[in-house]
C-alpha cells in the first residue's frame, strides 16, 4: 500500500504572502531572489513582561529571537491540507478552486504547489453523493492483507509542541501529527507569539522561553479538548487576559478542576457563561508551590499543570485525589518534559513533583500514533488475514500500544517487532471475549467495543465510566449506535458489557456524535458488516484525516 502523505508536507507561500509589517505600520518585503543574512530572523523587538510579572518565574532572560507582532509562519501545516480534506469529503472544491479562495489548501494563484494528494475524492467512490453527510463503508467478505501506516501520535505532538513552545530557541519536530487538534494548538501557540513553521515532514518551533504575547488575545481551540486544556495553563504565564475558546461542543466538556486548580495557584480565572466550561479567560503568573487535583475526571488537567511546572519559582507538587486515570499519559507527559531538558519530574501514586527548571530546544521525532493504530489493527482482527502497522514497535511509550496484547488474548495472533506490529488471525478460528480493565487506554473503547460486538463470547469493558465527558458519551452514545446494527450491548456504571447478537449483525446509519473515534471504531465495523453507514465522515479530521483513504486501500487488498 502506498503512503499516505502524512499531512506535514508544504508548499512555499506566494510572494506576497512572505511580507512582514513593519512596527511602523509600513510593509516591507524581502524580494524572492534576495537571500537572508546569516543567523537573522525578520524580529521586531521584543516587549518584556511587567518587572512584577517576571519575578514570578523561574529563570527569565530576554528571549534572544523575540516573535514579531503579526508574522505569519511561512509554510503550510499539514491542518491546511486536511482542510482542503474536509471541503472535498463534503463534494466541495479544493481550496484553490473556491471562488475567492487564496489557497487554504496550501496552493497559491501562480505559486508553486504543495506536494501531497492529488486532486480527487477523499474516498475512492462508494456510492456517495456529490454532498457527503454520511459515508457508506466499503464491505469485504474474506480475509485482508495490508500494510497500513498511521500518522504521528496526537498526544506526543501537542505535548512536544508546548514544550517546544516554552523552551528557548528552535526545535525541530520530526512526523509532527496531522488533524485538527494539532491546527488548533499551533494557531493558539502562534497567537502567543511563538513561531512554528512547517516543512515536509517537519516542523520548526522557535520557543520563547515562556514569555508571551500580552493580552488581550483570544485563543480559539476549536473542538481539541487537549488543546484547549494545555493552552489554558500555558496561558497564565502571560500577562493576559487571554479568552480560550471552543466550538460549540467543546464548550459541552468539563473544564472546571483544571480552573480551580490555577486559581488556586493566583492565577486570574474568569468564567464565561458557565464556570468550569468554556470560553473562560485567563491572566497571570500563578505561583509554584502544592496544588490539589482530582485525578479520576481526565489526565489532561493534570498534564496541563506539569507542563507550565518549570517555569514556577517553586515548581509544583500535585496532590491527587482518588486515583489516576490514563496514567500512561501522565507518563507520557514526563517522558516529553525529560527529552525536552526537564528531568526532575516524579510520577508517584498521590503526588506528582516537578522541580523547577528550563526547557531546552531538541530534535524530537514523533512516534506513529498507537491510538489510530488500533483501528488497522482491528481491522486485522474482525476480517483475519494480516495488517501491518509500521513504526509500532514493543518500545512504544505509548500506552494504547497494549492494544495488540488484547486482540492476542482475543484469539489473534500477534507479531511485535523493532520495525512493526502485526495483528493476524485464521478466519476459521473465531474471535473470543475479554474481560478487560480499560481505565488507562480509554481512548480504545470504542475499537474494542467492535471487536467484541463481533466475538464469539461476551466481553466486559471496565473502569472507564470518566469516558461519558471525552468528545461524546463514549459509553451511552457507543452502546445506542451498536445497537442499530443489531449488537448487544449494556451500559454499565463503569464500562460496557457486550455478548454476541443471537440474530447477527446488520447494516446501519450510524451516528459519531462529533467524535473521531467513534467515526473510525465504525469504519472498521461497515468493513465486518455489509450496509453499515457512517454520518458526518469528515470528523475523522480531528486526529487522521487520510483515515477513509488508507481504510479503502486496506480493505482493497482483502483476498
Amino acid at each position: 500500500m502506498r503512503r499516505e502523505p502524512s499531512g506535514h508536507h508544504l508548499g512555499t507561500r506566494c510572494a506576497d504572502r512572505r511580507s512582514r509589517r513593519h512596527p511602523s505600520g509600513d510593509r516591507r518585503r524581502r524580494s524572492r531572489g534576495a537571500a537572508r543574512p546569516a543567523g537573522a530572523r525578520p524580529r521586531r523587538p521584543h516587549q518584556p513582561p511587567r518587572a512584577d510579572h517576571r519575578s514570578h518565574l523561574v529563570g527569565r532572560v530576554p528571549h534572544p529571537h523575540p516573535r514579531p507582532h503579526g508574522r505569519r509562519r511561512r509554510g503550510v501545516h499539514a491542518g491546511r491540507r486536511a482542510r482542503r480534506q474536509h471541503r472535498q469529503l463534503r463534494g466541495g472544491a479544493h481550496g484553490r478552486e473556491q471562488p475567492g479562495s487564496r489557497g487554504r489548501a496550501g496552493r497559491c494563484r501562480g505559486g508553486r504547489s504543495v506536494p501531497g494528494r492529488a486532486h480527487g475524492a477523499l474516498v475512492p467512490s462508494v456510492g456517495r453523493p456529490a454532498d457527503v453527510s454520511a459515508l457508506t463503508v466499503p464491505h469485504v467478505g474474506g480475509p485482508v492483507i495490508a500494510t497500513v501506516p498511521v500518522p504521528g501520535s496526537k498526544s506526543l505532538s501537542n505535548r512536544a509542541l508546548v514544550c517546544a513552545a516554552l523552551a528557548e530557541g528552535e526545535s525541530q519536530i520530526i512526523d509532527l501529527a496531522p488533524g485538527d487538534d494539532t491546527v488548533a494548538m499551533i494557531e493558539c501557540l502562534d497567537r502567543l507569539g511563538v513561531v512554528v513553521e512547517s516543512g515536509p515532514g517537519h516542523a520548526s518551533v522557535w520557543g520563547t522561553g515562556g514569555h508571551l504575547r500580552p493580552g488581550p488575545i483570544t485563543l480559539p481551540t476549536k473542538l481539541a479538548g487537549t488543546t484547549s486544556r494545555f493552552i489554558t495553563a500555558v496561558a497564565t504565564l502571560g500577562q493576559g487576559p487571554y479568552t480560550i475558546d471552543g466550538e460549540p461542543p467543546l464548550r459541552t466538556r468539563p473544564m472546571g478542576p483544571l480552573h480551580e486548580a490555577l486559581a488556586a495557584l493566583g492565577a486570574g480565572i474568569t468564567p464565561g457563561e458557565r464556570a468550569g466550561h468554556l470560553p473562560v479567560t485567563v491572566g497571570g503568573p500563578p505561583n509554584g508551590g502544592r496544588v490539589a487535583i482530582r485525578g479520576d475526571v481526565s489526565s489532561q488537567y493534570v498534564t496541563a499543570l506539569m507542563l507550565i511546572a518549570p517555569l514556577l519559582v517553586d515548581g509544583l507538587v500535585i496532590d491527587l485525589i482518588g486515583p489516576l486515570v490514563s496514567r500512561p499519559y501522565v507518563e507520557l507527559t514526563a517522558a516529553v518534559m525529560g527529552d525536552f531538558g526537564v528531568h526532575e519530574v516524579q510520577v508517584g501514586e498521590q503526588r506528582i513533583t516537578v522541580a523547577p527548571g528550563r526547557y531546552r530546544s531538541t530534535r524530537y521525532a514523533i512516534e506513529p500514533d498507537a491510538s489510530s493504530a488500533s483501528y488497522p489493527l482491528a481491522l486485522g482482527a474482525v476480517l483475519g488475514g494480516a495488517v501491518t502497522v509500521p513504526g509500532l514497535t514493543p518500545a512504544s511509550r505509548q500506552g494504547d500500544a497494549r492494544f495488540a496484547g488484547l486482540l492476542a488474548e482475543m484469539g489473534c495472533d500477534v507479531i511485535a517487532t523493532e520495525a512493526d506490529t502485526t495483528v493476524a488471525r485464521d478466519p476459521s478460528n473465531a474471535l473470543t471475549g475479554i474481560d478487560v480493565d480499560m481505565a488507562d487506554i480509554s481512548d480504545l473503547v470504542p475499537t474494542l467495543a467492535v471487536v467484541a460486538a463481533l466475538a464469539s463470547t461476551p466481553t466486559r469493558i471496565r473502569g472507564v465510566g470518566f469516558i461519558r465527558g471525552k468528545e461524546s458519551d463514549r459509553l451511552g452514545d457507543l452502546a445506542s449506535e451498536l445497537a442499530r446494527v443489531g449488537a448487544n450491548v449494556t451500559v454499565a456504571d463503569d464500562g460496557l458489557d457486550i455478548a454476541p447478537a443471537a440474530d447477527g449483525l446488520h447494516g446501519a446509519r450510524l451516528g459519531t456524535h462529533h467524535d473521531h473515534r467513534l467515526a473510525m471504531a465504525f469504519g472498521v465495523l461497515g468493513a465486518a458488516v455489509p450496509g453499515v453507514e457512517v454520518d458526518d465522515p469528515s470528523v475523522v479530521s480531528k486526529s487522521w484525516p487520510g483515515f477513509w483513504d488508507e481504510l479503502a486501500a486496506a480493505v482493497g487488498g482483502a483476498s
